[in-house]
Parts: structure tokens; sequence; C-alpha cells
């Protein structure tokens, strides 16, 4: 006796179930023999291709599956993981965009995620997908928002498109760190930089650390580097940069980490109180990475209520004098007080990667003024790329006729 649709359908499902996927698939064939658009026979039959490696055989079973019945939720979450699974991960993405259209559970698709974003490898990765990866990561990474936490609010996790891990807080300003970590913001390829690498810095100053990640990018870059001093003013910030140093000292046991909870500046004698930030003065900016210091003479602060300030000035006249310093320098406007005297330090300093300000605010429109002085009279050659400045002394800068 011929079966029915249904009497086909429900007895491929059983035998499947049993695991008999030989007597389910030729069911579900047979199905497809009078219906090639059944939707739940090609979808069983390309769960039956999964579970015998073929994903690509699985694939249009499952698009022909969704197209017949796109509100099947069981049809969507098996679509987007079979790209997952070719390694297909712009589609992937593409399809969970489209599979919210049909209200397919949010919690399910999470899960996804964490599935694409344990499957990926940089190699495998083209630069548009690498892209939508990262933006899956950012949702995925900073759900308490643009809010500023502690030590205790951080997990130790991977760096993603990278083999290192860092401790960072679900928050816009750690996830902000991370995509300028990925995109090397605090160098470029030139001529110069090509030179500055065969002096072999061997020690790095990094002014206004945040968490550390500019420390590390540029450690990633000059192998050679033995000594890092990273200076964060911030108290919550300077909790997590401590713990990165303290993580990364393991991995880089070489290397000498000191991180200071200061304001950098350019005489011990300086008086600093906090003062507005970039998201108090304009909002969209990060409450976690954009704190201001004004000077006394701006403010009517107490005694104690004045920052602990570190000259660069000192720092720097405590190093050997065979020690070739590279420095990092994001200050958010600070820079203004940093340079504002006792600039010989940039003597010895073979490089400096900043961040300038003048644009991000009126407030901060002669912030770079004295920083661009000193650099001109220490006779440092530029290279801008947005907003970081990259400046080489000009006194180390060694060039040859096999120069370029």
């Amino acid at each position: 006796m011929e079966l029915t649709i249904e009497q086909a359908l429900q007895q491929g499902i059983a035998a499947h179930a049993k695991g008999k996927l030989y007597e389910a698939e030729r069911l579900y064939r047979v199905i497809l023999q009078s219906q090639p658009l059944h939707p739940d026979a090609n979808h069983n039959l390309g769960v039956i291709a999964v579970s015998m490696n073929k994903a690509d055989v699985a694939l249009p079973l499952f698009k022909t599956a969704l197209e017949a019945n796109p509100k099947m939720e069981l049809f969507w979450l098996s679509y987007i993981n079979i790209f997952i699974k070719l390694k297909r991960f712009n589609a992937a993405v593409v399809a969970m965009n489209d599979s919210r259209k049909f209200d397919v559970s949010e919690e399910k698709l999470v899960v996804l995620e964490t599935t694409l974003l344990n499957s990926t490898d940089i190699q495998e990765i083209s630069p548009h997908e690498k892209g939508v990866f990262l933006e899956i990561w950012k949702k995925r990474n900073m759900d308490r928002g643009n809010v500023h936490l502690s030590i205790d609010d951080a997990t130790l996790q991977k760096i993603p498109f990278t083999e290192h891990s860092a401790w960072l807080r679900p928050t816009f300003s750690d996830v902000a760190r991370v995509s300028e970590y990925i995109s090397n913001i605090y160098y470029r390829n030139s001529y110069l930089h090509k030179l500055l690498k065969k002096e072999k810095p061997t020690t790095l100053i990094d002014i206004g650390a945040n968490i550390g990640l500019a420390t590390l990018s540029l450690l990633n870059e000059f192998r050679f580097i033995t000594k890092v001093i990273a200076i964060e003013a911030e108290e919550k910030n300077f909790s997590v940069l401590n713990a990165n140093f303290k993580f990364w000292q393991t991995q880089r046991p070489e290397i000498e980490w000191i991180a200071l909870n200061a304001v950098a500046t350019h005489s011990d004698e300086e008086k600093l109180v906090r003062t507005l930030g970039l998201n108090d003065l304009k909002g969209g900016h990060s409450v976690s990475g954009t704190f201001r210091y004004a000077s006394k003479k701006n403010t009517q602060k107490v005694e104690a209520e004045y920052e602990k300030v570190a000259s660069i000035t000192n720092l720097i006249n405590d190093l050997a004098e065979n020690e070739k310093i590279i420095v990092k320098l994001d200050i958010e406007g600070g820079e203004e007080h940093l340079f504002q005297s006792n600039t010989e330090w940039l003597k010895r300093c073979h490089f400096l990667t900043c961040e300038v300000h003048d644009a991000f605010h009126p407030v901060m429109i002669n912030s770079s003024t004295n920083m661009i002085k000193a650099l001109v009279e220490n006779n440092f050659a530029f290279m801008p790329t947005n907003f970081t400045l990259c400046c080489y002394n000009r006194d180390y800068i060694i060039i040859d006729d096999k120069n370029d």
C-alpha cells in the first residue's frame, strides 16, 4: 500500500530518531519525488547530511526548506548554523539579521553568535567578514553600556583576531580600546617606522594607559622592549591596567612591568584636579576613557583634593642613559599641561605617538600648542594619521644609501 506524504514523513522522523539514517533518508526522498519543495523533508535531509559531515549538501536543502516556510524557527537556526560550519561568516550574520524579522528567539541567536565567535580564525576571515565578526563581538561585550566599572566587573578573555588575552569590562570604553588595538592606531608603516625598528627601542612609557591595550600593541610591534612604565590617572581604569600587567607579566617575564596611578605632567609641583570630560561636555564619548584635569589656577579646590601627579622629566631622568625610549600619549587634552615646561626629556625620546585633541571640543582648541612647539624645538619629524600624530626624533634617524 502506498504511503501518504504525512505517513512517509512520520515514519521518516521515527527512523531518524532511532538513528536509522539511511531508512529515514529513503523516506524523505520519497516525499521529495512527489513534493520537491516539501519543507520538513528538505530540512530533515539536511540534518542527516550535517550528521554525515556533508555541510555543502545540507545548505541547499535548508535553503529550500526555509524558502518554503520562513516562519519555522528551526529552519532559520539550521540555515544559520550551516553557514557557520562552512565558515561563511558574513552569510551567517546576514541570515541572523533576516531571521529577526520572523521573531526567531534572540536567546537562540545569541547561542549561534557564540558559536560563530568561537569558530573563527584570523587566517580564514576576509576583511569584510572581519568587520562583521567584530560588530558581533562588540555587541556581546558591551552589554553594560557606556558606564565606568572597576576590575571587579572585568573578565579575562581573548582579544579578537589575536593570540592575546586581557581583562576587559563589558563596556563601551573597553570595546573601543579593543577596536583601537586591532586597528594598530599607534603607529603606521613608513620608512621612518622601519628605521625606528632598526634602532630596537628598549623602553616604553605609556602616558594615559587606560587598561593597557596600547602598551600591548606597541610591545607586539617593538619586540626588543624590556621595560614598560604605564601611567593612568583614573583609579578604576588603573585597577584593570594593573590586573592586565600582572597577567601579561606571566606571558612576557623578560619585561619589567611598572604601572603608576597618577596624572602625568611637567612637574611634581603642579596642582591638578578632575574637571569635565568629553562625555560631560558633549556626550557620545566614553565615560571611562575621556577624563580631563585642570591646573590649580582654574579651580577652587582644597589641597586634599588635588590629584597625584608624576613628572615625566623625573621618570626619564631615572632611566639608564643607554635606554632607547618610545612614548605613547593619550591624555584627553592634558598635553597642554604636560608640555607647558620641562620638555628636555624629549631629547631622549626616539619616538612619540600621540592622539591630538584640538578638534574634539572648543575647550581643547589650544591643547596641542605646547606639544607641537616642543616637538619642533627638539627636531622631530611628523607623520599624521587621523587623530594620531606619529613623531620621530631626527637625531636618532640614520639614513643611508640603501634607504628609499
